[in-house]
């Protein structure tokens, strides 16, 4: 249980990470208005899925540790960063032409989410 807790707490390091490299690489693209790759797409992958993996170890610990009425805000915000980053990044993926800003949007709102459900359980924002 304390491994899967500690994978869970530090795996958010991770999706932080991902989440800058492709905030990065997308604001590149659209100020030099390169079009949008596999890479692009790629990134949006790793975010999307470190993101995955992080809500699902919370689920798990959340069944085999116990629900606390304090984690409830947490839960929230995760879940609703992980519906954001999948519906942009749905949206983006069904356009004739992908774009990089509903790719920065698809990383920068559920990035903006999981800050706040991190700040809502630990009190810090990282």
């Amino acid at each position: 249980m304390t491994a899967l807790f500690h994978a869970h707490s530090g795996i958010r390091y991770l999706v932080l990470l991902f989440a800058v490299i492709a905030i990065v690489y997308f604001a590149y693209g659209l100020l030099t208005k390169k079009p949008y790759d596999k890479t692009a797409r790629m990134l949006g992958v790793i975010f999307n899925s470190s993101l995955d993996l992080n809500v699902l170890l919370g689920i798990i610990l959340l069944f085999v540790k116990g629900y606390f009425s304090y984690q409830l805000m947490h839960i929230i915000y995760m879940f609703a960063a992980l519906a954001a980053a999948h519906v942009l990044t749905a949206v983006n993926k069904k356009r004739k032409t992908p774009s990089y800003q509903i790719a920065l949007l698809a990383i920068a709102v559920p990035l903006i989410l999981v800050l706040i459900g991190i700040h809502q359980m630990t009190g810090r924002w990282f």
